[in-house]
């Protein structure tokens, strides 16, 4: 089995043992807004109020790359809204991947492909948009070159709902545990190549290798989860991630 094929594997495993996609259409389509009792409801509330956030930032009628569309909720607004969207994933899966696009009544076209080898020619869209994916690249900076060459000369990225740590050891923390978790809940070995989290220091990284200016956007979801952090600071525990936009633009634009 090749690192795909245990990424995806591993992921539909958990994914499903965790609660997400459902049987019924009128539930995709109503993404990121879903029901009380949804096991996921708390992550979903932070991605709508991201959502919220991003169609301030992106504008009007722009041709738009979804980078790791998983089930397609953002494609299908955003087509909604009148961009032209093009729809990538690795999974093909019926719940949570590119096979869950039949539930959407717009069209939007779809790519099964990985971050590292897109499918494109160069300079074909005007918004790279990393949807919750950015953390599950195995090498940054070629993840970054590829969605850097299909975008127009104004075009811009942005990662959004990534997990995101000033402090790389809480972020390295973090991950271990959740690996922990997939071996002692599924014995499940899970890929190690994937990063797992992003640092504000990698942006500054990026920001040296692609003339790329990057500005953090950080949505308000309520009080308790914006006071988070000060709450671990006081109680001497690690940084809490960040949820939100990094847009990039070309230096200069």
């Amino acid at each position: 089995m090749n690192v795909s094929q245990n990424f995806l594997e591993t992921y539909r495993v958990v994914r499903r043992a965790e609660g997400w996609g459902s049987a019924d259409a009128a539930y995709y389509r109503k993404l990121p807004r879903v029901a009380r009792d949804d096991p996921q409801r708390a992550i979903w509330r932070v991605r709508a109020a991201t959502f919220r956030a991003l169609l301030k930032v992106i504008g009007q009628h722009r041709r738009v790359l979804d980078l790791g569309a998983g089930n397609g909720w953002l494609a299908y607004q955003l087509t909604r809204r009148g961009h032209s969207v093009t729809a990538l994933d690795l999974s093909r899966d019926e719940r949570d991947g590119l096979g869950a696009l039949r539930h959407y009544p717009a069209t939007f076209r779809a790519s099964q492909a990985d971050f590292t080898a897109l499918p494109f020619a160069d300079a074909q869209f005007d918004c790279a948009i990393f949807n919750a994916s950015l953390h599950y690249a195995g090498n940054l900076t070629r993840t970054m070159a590829e969605s850097v060459r299909v975008l127009t000369a104004a075009g811009i990225i942005i990662v959004m709902d990534s997990p995101m740590y000033h402090d790389a050891a809480s972020g390295q923390a973090m991950f271990a545990k959740k690996k922990a978790g997939f071996r002692h809940d599924y014995a499940l070995d899970p890929v190690d190549d994937q990063m797992g989290f992003v640092t504000f220091a990698d942006f500054e990284m990026l920001s040296r290798v692609f003339a790329f200016q990057w500005a953090w956007i950080e949505p308000f979801v309520d009080w308790r989860w914006s006071t988070r952090h000060w709450v671990a600071r006081l109680r001497g525990q690690r940084e809490p991630a960040r949820f939100g936009l990094m847009v990039g633009r070309r230096q200069g634009d």
